[in-house]
């Protein structure tokens, strides 16, 4: 009776220990999923130096009259420009209406504390 006590009492022992290492591993994993995550989005967001995110046109041709949605997103910018828009706001997604009666290249200039630099450009088509 004893050999059997001892032999139910080893087997519930390594149940409850294979459900520790079980869930151990389980909180590990999800851990480190996290950490991915939060390592993707850091970079996404330029790692603290400036990053433009976005810059886009909505549509990007137009009628003469006609008005298009200027987006853009930018992040770790201290000062931000739109040639030939001027100072906006710096921003992590704003849009903004925009009415040009000619073809018109929009040039998105960041600028982080460093002094670092990013820009990028697009084109609104008018005809």
């Amino acid at each position: 009776m004893t050999v059997l006590v001892v032999v139910a009492a080893a087997r519930t022992g390594w149940i409850f220990y294979e459900r520790h290492e079980a869930g151990r591993a389980e909180a590990e994993q999800a851990e480190r999923n996290r950490r991915e995550e939060a390592r993707k989005v850091t970079e996404m967001l330029g790692n603290g130096h400036v990053k433009i995110l976005n810059l886009s046109l909505e549509p990007p041709v137009i009628r003469i009259g006609g008005e298009a949605e200027l987006c853009y997103g930018v992040s770790n910018a201290t000062a931000v420009t739109i040639d030939p828009v001027g100072t906006v706001d710096a921003a992590y997604a704003r849009c903004m209406k925009v009415k040009p009666r000619k073809e018109t290249t929009y040039v998105l200039t960041a600028k982080d504390a460093g002094g670092n630099t990013e820009t990028a450009q697009l084109t609104l088509k008018v005809y």
